[in-house]
């Protein structure tokens, strides 16, 4: 549960000459208030939120200045006020607001209708305000933040493999290993399949070949990548298969189970047997992340 803090606050906008303000700015955000241990501002679209298509009202918000942290809400009762200079009344809207990581203004995108704001002007000006109740945070979980710490240019690597009808006899194949980024790479063949592939296809793998020293735990690679199976001079691609995938110290490898029907795989090596030669082309493009996980 969280912590529920009783308040009695108010904080008030004045604007002079509302007529100025609405033909010189489609958005004006109060100063910087203080309450409830958080930094709140009054956000006010004179001619109406364009983004929400309102065109005949008056927008009206509370927002948060600083960003509710991963795995946090922060929940706000209070109202949203346009005060009478004349009458013991004022225009109000009462709003159980939720501030979370993607939202942080609650409050009505059609607040008062242009027309109807001139029973609420003194002498062109007007004021507005909001009245907290109250303030309360909220666990709802945990959560992560993904930053991009690298890119690197494509890397392309070519695999020859020799005796190529006696290597689809074994369970695996495994290529030399190359660099791409800051990672060393392998490819995985796995001539009788895996997974949904198994004993139909050709399963291709490709892995970190040292995931558990490279890769740090909060660490991941993200990675645009194409495997071609060419032909006994690499001129021309047989099998092609794309793809973008993670890796980590946890999921080092990745495939693609169904990658070459057996039966297309026989008649390859029909086609390949003069040379019993063929080609397996990577191009990857890698890109470093961290996630750091909150809590």
């Amino acid at each position: 549960m969280g912590d529920d803090k009783l308040l009695s606050f108010r904080y008030q906008m004045r604007i002079d000459t509302f007529s100025d303000v609405k033909v010189s700015m489609e958005k004006y955000k109060s100063a910087v208030f203080k309450f409830g241990g958080y930094e709140w501002t009054l956000v006010i679209h004179p001619n109406g939120n364009k983004s929400k298509n309102v065109t005949d009202h008056i927008s009206f918000y509370l927002a948060l200045e600083k960003t509710v942290p991963l795995g946090s809400e922060v929940h706000a009762n209070f109202r949203l006020l346009l005060l009478d200079q004349y009458l013991p009344r004022n225009h109000c809207f009462e709003i159980e607001g939720c501030f979370h990581p993607s939202k942080h203004e609650c409050g009505v995108d059609k607040f008062i209708l242009f027309k109807a704001l001139d029973d609420y002007l003194a002498e062109g000006s007007c004021t507005f305000g909001v009245e907290v109740i109250s303030v309360r945070e909220q666990k709802t979980g945990k959560g992560e933040c993904l930053s991009i710490i690298e890119g690197s240019p494509t890397v392309t690597h070519k695999w020859k493999i020799d005796q190529l009808s006696s290597k689809l006899k074994q369970e695996r194949i495994d290529s030399d290993i190359f660099t791409a980024g800051t990672r060393r790479w392998k490819i995985e063949l796995h001539p009788k399949g895996t997974d949904v592939g198994k004993e139909t296809h050709l399963s291709v793998y490709l892995a970190l070949a040292d995931p558990v020293t490279t890769c740090a735990p909060n660490s991941r690679v993200y990675a645009d990548i194409t495997v071609r199976i060419m032909d006994d001079k690499a001129k021309h691609e047989l099998f092609t298969g794309k793809d973008s995938l993670w890796f980590s110290a946890s999921s080092p490898k990745r495939r693609w189970s169904t990658f070459i029907s057996l039966d297309d795989l026989d008649k390859l090596k029909k086609r390949l047997h003069d040379k019993d030669i063929c080609f397996v082309k990577v191009d990857i493009n890698v890109v470093e992340a961290e996630v750091q996980v909150l809590p």
